[in-house]
């Protein structure tokens, strides 16, 4: 769907983004004060692409797979299915505690 495109565009300029394959001042400053087009290159150092956009691509994959497992759990459990806002509660809290062990665990 058109959605969904628009979703994957958005993940990879966050994904070029975050790598600094982009910044946001190439992106709206098209010359610097000599009237020189500024280079990416230059102003960031090369990350390989194993380190931006493999990875973002590959947590978009576990995540739409993690949901959509879930998805069919919540219908197909006990016949009747699952009572979606308590299991939304759940994964909430179950998140929440392995935050807080990570955030003591890493100190």
């Amino acid at each position: 769907s058109v959605v969904q495109m628009v979703a994957l565009a958005i993940l990879l300029f966050s994904t070029l983004l975050f790598q600094g394959t982009l910044s946001f001042s190439s992106l709206f400053h098209t010359a610097n004060e000599g009237g020189e087009k500024e280079d990416v290159e230059h102003t960031r150092p090369h990350t390989s692409i194993s380190k931006g956009i493999i990875p973002c691509l590959g947590a978009a994959f576990i995540s739409g797979l993690a949901g959509a497992l879930s998805q069919k759990g919540v219908q197909m459990a006990g016949g009747k299915g699952r009572n979606a806002y308590l299991y939304t509660l759940e994964l909430g809290l179950y998140s929440s505690i392995s935050l807080l062990i990570s955030m003591f665990a890493t100190k």
